[in-house]
């Protein structure tokens, strides 16, 4: 079984009978994992993938471009990552309630009437919570970061956890607003609050807990949403991010006493359940995050 590597001469959009064939469809994404564990768990199963990272970036087309090439070259299917996942929820012919709950689409399954898009990070990011916090975790309060794709999932997530009360912090104050008008009609028992970066200073010290759901702390844009002195009274923070294992963010609220999880738990089992809806088969979790511990070692 083999995966197309990032920068490789072979076109992505070749035929290629006999296999399945998926992509991972986001720019600047040549440090995935994705590719290696989708690829994995099939050798293990003995099914025929092909997984190549279509990275718009490097190949110098768009996201509507890609979607054209991939499903003339037999793909059956697409994960979708930055920044693309709401072109893809307004690009797909049909949707799961799983995409419509949230608005966004991480995964594009090829169906003879077209894409139909799903949204598994919610099932990822309520694993890395579960998995990695465990079930007595407080979240009556809640301060997020980050109110773009991922943000909808995280977001819905811990009010369905029972968040009581939730305050979205984004760079855009206009798209934190957005977000926590749509979540207010969707839970109108909660209160939830949003504006730009000068409100961490009053929302997070009295938080049971935050959530990194933006770029912030990646290899790209290095850095910690949250300043060093405002953690000391949040019990546990999260982080959506994977690469590094230990963000910035994770580092500091450890060094404050938190209790942390990245984003390792998310991507497996936000995987799992994308491999399961394009191939027709269960993915193991478990065996998909011994190898992404292999990965990270």
């Amino acid at each position: 079984m083999t995966q197309q590597p990032t920068g490789s001469s072979e076109d992505p959009f070749a035929p290629l009978p006999g296999t399945a064939r998926v992509g991972l469809a986001g720019s600047g994404i040549g440090y995935s994992l994705s590719p290696e564990l989708h690829a994995a768990e099939a050798a293990a199963q003995g099914a025929p993938l092909v997984f190549a990272l279509l990275d718009a970036q490097a190949l110098g087309v768009p996201f509507p471009r890609i979607l054209d090439l991939a499903a003339a070259a037999g793909y059956v299917g697409l994960s979708v990552t930055q920044p693309f996942k709401i072109e893809a929820f307004e690009a797909a012919d049909s949707l799961d309630e799983s995409a419509r709950a949230v608005g966004s689409v991480n995964l594009l399954a090829r169906r003879p009437e077209g894409w139909e898009g799903y949204n598994t990070d919610g099932v990822g990011f309520g694993a890395e919570l579960d998995l990695g916090l465990g079930a007595a975790t407080d979240y009556r309060s809640v301060v997020q970061f980050g109110a773009g794709g991922v943000g909808v999932s995280t977001a819905r997530v811990v009010l369905d956890r029972g968040a009581s009360r939730l305050t979205i912090i984004d760079l855009d104050p206009g798209r934190a607003g957005a977000l926590a008008q749509r979540l207010a009609e969707l839970y109108p028992d909660r209160e939830i609050a949003s504006g730009g970066l000068g409100l961490a200073a009053r929302a997070v010290p009295p938080a049971s807990g935050v959530v990194n759901a933006s770029v912030k702390g990646s290899a790209a844009h290095p850095g910690s949403p949250v300043e060093p002195a405002l953690l000391g009274g949040a019990p546990w923070v999260a982080d959506v991010i994977y690469d590094p294992a230990e963000t910035e963010l994770l580092r500091i609220a450890r060094e404050a006493g938190c209790r942390t999880v990245g984003g390792g738990l998310m991507l497996v089992h936000q995987a799992a359940a994308a491999f399961s809806i394009l191939l027709g088969r269960p993915a193991d979790s478990d065996r998909m995050w011994r190898r992404f511990l292999s990965l990270r070692t």
